[in-house]
């Protein structure tokens, strides 16, 4: 099955949800069609890493594991190189220090896979229960980058004290408007991004929430706006300028 990726959630320590539309390639293998948003449970094994300083294989004993060097810029009572048993078991016998390999699951899925931004995953194996979709890990493969699907977004917005949002259909970069809602509602709608200003909402499962005013304050720390930088190119400009004066004066 071919699926867009849109966003990644972790529901639990050994799981992530991932949200997106399942895809299709055309007869003449040209394009991708798009169905309805839909979301796949994965499970997770987390992976750490233990120096075990010595390793004693009797403490490796039923693990399955890997060594793997790693370079140490932090720990000064450990090697520059570090010899690692990298293995699910979150302790292992003998270690001397563990470390996990990955901040979260999340972060774990998206690097192991190689997903590099939104984009098509190939799933080999899905399994349908009654209340979700189940995959493992190993049966999901990033394919290729893409432009994206057809996207249902909400902006939201204020009307006589009472939160609204207006609906529109992005296709072929074009902005649809399809309706106005309450903010109740989102959750009864398929709404891929929700889109506010400043206005604190909670995470909605399933759905990319952003923020432009979270947004506009990390655009503005890429940029610089020191005093003397500024200063700077006034006064070359107001050179400039006089030379310019005098020249035509002459």
């Amino acid at each position: 099955m071919l699926f867009y990726v849109l966003l990644v959630e972790q529901i639990s320590d050994t799981k992530i949800r991932i949200y997106g539309k399942e895809g299709r390639r055309t007869d003449d293998n040209s394009g991708i069609i798009y169905g309805n948003k839909m979301a796949v449970t994965l499970t997770i094994e987390p992976e750490y890493l233990h120096y075990m300083g010595l390793i004693d294989k009797a403490d490796l004993l039923n693990t399955n594991y890997q060594t793997v060097t790693r370079k140490n810029y932090f720990y000064t009572d450990l090697p520059v190189d570090l010899e690692l048993i990298k293995c699910n078991k979150k302790t292992l016998k003998g270690a001397v220090k563990s470390f996990s390999e990955f901040s979260s699951l999340t972060e774990q899925f998206i690097i192991t896979r190689k997903i590099k931004g939104p984009g098509i995953l190939e799933i080999s194996d899905i399994c349908e229960t009654n209340t979700e979709l189940i995959t493992k890990e190993e049966n999901v493969k990033f394919v290729e980058h893409a432009e994206y699907p057809p996207l249902i977004v909400g902006a939201v917005f204020v009307l006589d004290t009472m939160l609204k949002v207006n609906l529109y259909r992005i296709e072929d970069k074009k902005h649809i408007f399809i309706k106005v809602i309450n903010f109740t509602d989102v959750r009864n709608e398929s709404i891929d991004v929700l889109v506010h200003h400043n206005m604190h909402l909670k995470a909605i499962g399933g759905v990319w929430v952003i923020d432009t005013f979270e947004c506009a304050k990390q655009l503005m720390r890429g940029r610089s706006f020191c005093l003397d930088e500024i200063l700077g190119r006034n006064i070359s400009e107001n050179v400039t300028k006089n030379q310019h004066t005098e020249q035509q004066q002459l």
